[in-house]
């Protein structure tokens, strides 16, 4: 004999019974809402008369729909309607990849895909991704800038370059961009800060040979001095100075009088003024070179994929979306399901919030989220807490 299954709460029930709108319910670790989401599916079926099949169950993982599914099969059979419960196995009841995957295929050829496409594990795709890389970081080094480009890799390392590249890739991706690029940023524009410091050292070292003044440290600040003046003095007209090497040059006051007077306090700022400078450069310049190293990374891992006839996660999502935006598919699908559910809704990224807009029916009127931002783990995946939250600021409103 079975167990008795304990009765809902009420904001359980509360959450099942509320079918009038969009729902988006805040549930925490133990607060039973797979049972919630298995209730709210029964409840379509058997009191709205909602077919097993017009109804769309969006899981994390492949584990929890299998889950999800059993326990629907079990509860329509457990109402007595066993047609019901035949009908739920074949229901979709799937992994936002599952999903597209399946709508894919049934779209192959309008997707340019073939129907035969495998489905890269996250392995296997780190394993193209690194492949993809290692090829790109290669052509980008045997260009003619290889020069600025090997003074890239050496100040990263191959391994924090790849480590980069492949995130800031996957990251653009989760968020929509079928190409990813980074955005130009604009180099900052040089004006006196050079012929400041270079004032300023003059200044300082006359002030130190002047004064009289002895000690290690004022020693040590001469020599700083000195080794300034040259770095300005052997610097080409309109180039700036390494941020590395300029950074060395700082004269600290410490707690020798002779370095805390106004020409040295000058020196301390218009070596920061120039310092800064000289560091947004850099920081341009190696922007621009990594958008390129982005570029060339994801056309060969592009075409890697496309030479083995497969998928990375991603790709389901991007081409799914695109798809559902086109044209009649998407009317077609958000036609088709009655209810939209979704469960561990604070995991998802704006993609597939893009995916479930697609599916859903005007103003999200039948669709139903479980979420709790508290319970977030997958933020190395692209998960994104703001999506979940300003669903649920959208939900209050």
């Amino acid at each position: 004999m079975s167990a008795a299954v304990a009765p809902l709460t009420p904001e359980q029930r509360e959450a099942v019974e509320r079918r009038d709108g969009p729902l988006l319910v805040r549930a925490g670790a133990g607060s039973g809402k797979t049972r919630v989401l298995v209730e709210r599916f029964v409840a379509a079926v058997r009191e709205d008369g909602v077919p097993a099949d017009r109804i769309l169950a969006v899981t994390f993982t492949e584990k929890a729909a299998a889950e999800m599914r059993s326990r629907v099969r079990a509860r329509l059979v457990e109402e007595g309607d066993r047609e019901a419960a035949r009908a739920a196995e074949s229901a979709a009841i799937a992994t936002i990849h599952g999903f597209c995957a399946r709508l894919l295929r049934a779209s192959a050829l309008a997707a340019g895909l073939d129907p035969d496409f495998r489905v890269l594990d996250e392995t296997e795709a780190a394993r193209v991704a690194l492949d993809a890389f290692d090829g790109a970081l290669e052509e980008f080094l045997a260009s003619a800038a290889a020069g600025d480009r090997l003074d890239l890799a050496a100040a990263y390392g191959p391994d924090r370059l790849r480590t980069m590249v492949v995130a800031v890739h996957g990251r653009l991706r989760s968020r929509g961009e079928s190409e990813p690029s980074l955005p130009p940023v604009a180099a900052p524009r040089a004006g006196e800060e050079r012929e400041r410091l270079a004032r300023a050292v003059a200044a300082a070292a006359a002030e130190l040979a002047a004064g009289g003044r002895s000690g290690a440290a004022v020693e040590r600040a001469a020599g700083t001095l000195e080794r300034c003046d040259r770095l300005l003095g052997r610097l080409p007209a309109g180039e700036l100075a390494e941020p590395d090497d300029l950074a060395a040059l700082e004269v600290k006051a410490g707690n020798a009088a002779a370095l805390k007077t106004p020409a040295f306090e000058e020196l301390r700022e218009a070596h920061a003024a120039y310092l800064t400078l000289c560091e947004a450069a850099r920081a341009a310049a190696h922007h621009a070179m990594l958008a390129r190293l982005l570029e060339l990374f994801g056309a060969r891992y592009a075409a890697l994929k496309e030479e083995r006839s497969a998928l990375d996660f991603e790709d389901l999502e991007l081409l799914a979306r695109d798809l559902l935006a086109a044209g009649g598919l998407g009317e077609a699908y958000r036609s088709r399901f009655e209810l939209v559910m979704v469960d561990e809704f604070q995991d998802t990224n704006r993609l597939q919030c893009e995916l479930l807009d697609l599916v859903a029916r005007e103003g999200r009127s039948n669709l139903f989220t479980v979420g709790d931002e508290l319970q977030s783990i997958y933020g190395f995946r692209g998960a994104d807490l703001e999506v979940f939250r300003e669903w649920r600021q959208a939900a209050e409103a």
